[in-house]
């Protein structure tokens, strides 16, 4: 898949409805994980259709940030390990739909916590 269907950069308030949910589940924000989860959060919103494939989405986060695609792989796969790792049952079972599900790939979380953005924009 193209991207052309990108709306553009991701916009400010879609960095800081993923932050706000992020922060409220008790992510450690002083990783640069946490900024690379934010911006691919936001950057996913951008689309008006259906998503590129993941390395896409890494390729241009990469990009954005000036490192290499496997460097923006890793800051993300330890940010969702340590998240995952620390996070209460109940984040888990809101985020997983289970206390103890096993921890998401990548992308899955990626849509997982997109779906609670989303959702929170309705309720608010």
């Amino acid at each position: 898949m193209s991207c052309s269907n990108f709306s553009g950069e991701p916009e400010l308030g879609n960095i800081i409805k993923g932050e706000k949910l992020l922060r409220s589940m008790g992510a450690a924000a002083n990783s640069a994980g946490f900024c690379h989860c934010l911006y691919l959060l936001a950057l996913m919103e951008g689309y008006r259709e259906e998503l590129p494939e993941m390395e896409q989405l890494i390729s241009a986060s990469a990009g954005r940030f000036q490192i290499s695609d496997r460097a923006m792989e890793k800051s993300l796969e330890n940010f969702i390990r340590c998240f995952w790792e620390n996070a209460a049952p109940e984040t888990r079972e809101l985020i997983a739909g289970e206390p103890q599900a096993p921890r998401p790939a990548a992308a899955e979380f990626l849509r997982l916590i997109g779906c609670l953005i989303a959702e929170t924009d309705r309720e608010g």
